[in-house]
């Protein structure tokens, strides 16, 4: 009778204890309730006060344990806070991290259960790797929420522009005053709305960010709307340990793709950030070019290495990253 082969990377079918890992609690949060997996046990709390003040008391008794999540919008934070502010160990992961983790163990299951083991497991296996997650000061969670709004500010006054030029281009006599009227104020009201905000966060960064903001300015290229992208984004300059881990956490690190010598992929940056992050950079980068003596040595050289434009300008935004950082 020939002998099972046992898959040493099968997943445990869902029967199975939930959390082996005392020292770990996993947490999988939604946005009405959140599940966690510790003592063996899985167990499932509404998102409210009431639910993280009973969660908070039946893993009171835990101890030194590590509290993992992942970084689901700002759905973690009212957790995080209160696990941080009751003195307890807090660590806030990279949600495509923990998916790629569960590939890796050919995990066949998807459920709130499943999940929040597979985040114990996970932050079992990397707990050297995990930062322990600290909030943000107010105004850099201020600074960011008014970036938000911003940029959705934004894109409703160049929806309201780009209907208002469609509405004019109709023959005179077929003009609606009332559509062209109501575009008209919609795109006033956002242009206000911007300039309100933008005085707001000029008046935040002067308060807490004012040094690292004047030390930004010395690097030729980067201005104003870049500096503050990265000193909110850094929180100011404290998340990160080197401007490597920013660059790949902004998605503008270069990745390569090639096998032995018949793969030879084509490079190109990995593109899992903050999209509007690298969109800033490389408009920086672009004005590093002309007008930072390093960055347009370093253009140059690539360029006579037969580097393309965009990859070049690519590696001129790295370098203004490393740049900031050797500033702070």
């Amino acid at each position: 009778m020939p002998h099972s082969i046992k898959d040493p990377h099968r997943v445990p079918p869902p029967e199975a204890p939930c959390c082996p890992n005392g020292s770990v609690v996993g947490i999988d949060i939604s946005k009405d309730y959140f599940d966690a997996c510790f003592e063996g046990q899985h167990r499932r709390y509404a998102y409210s006060l009431e639910g993280i003040e009973a969660f908070m008391s039946e893993t009171a008794r835990l101890g030194k344990a590590r509290f993992v999540m992942e970084a689901t919008g700002n759905y973690f934070y009212k957790l995080a806070l209160a696990l941080v502010e009751a003195g307890r160990k807090s660590y806030v992961v990279n949600a495509y991290r923990v998916r790629a983790f569960g590939k890796s163990r050919l995990q066949r299951h998807k459920n709130d259960k499943a999940d929040a083991r597979l985040i114990d497991d996970f932050a079992v296996a990397n707990r050297e790797a995990m930062m322990l997650w600290q909030p943000e000061s107010q105004t850099i969670a201020a600074l960011r929420q008014l970036r938000t709004v911003r940029r959705q500010l934004q894109k409703t006054a160049t929806v309201y522009e780009n209907q208002l030029h469609a509405l004019l281009q109709l023959p005179e006599s077929q003009h609606s005053q009332d559509a062209l009227q109501i575009c008209k104020q919609m795109i006033a009201h956002c242009q206000k709305q911007l300039n309100l905000i933008g005085k707001q966060m000029q008046a935040l960064s002067d308060d807490e960010l004012k040094k690292n903001d004047e030390l930004l300015d010395t690097i030729a290229g980067i201005g104003r709307e870049s500096a503050l992208m990265l000193l909110i984004l850094t929180g100011n300059f404290t998340k990160f340990r080197s401007a490597k881990a920013f660059a790949d956490y902004i998605g503008i690190a270069p990745t390569h793709y090639e096998s032995g010598t018949s793969v030879k992929g084509r490079g190109s940056i990995s593109k899992m950030g903050d999209a509007r992050a690298r969109q800033v950079l490389y408009l920086a980068a672009m004005s590093a070019v002309r007008h930072n003596v390093a960055c347009r040595v370093f253009y140059v050289r690539l360029r006579q290495t037969g580097r393309a434009h965009k990859h070049a300008v690519v590696a001129v935004a790295n370098k203004l990253i490393r740049q900031a950082f050797a500033v702070i």
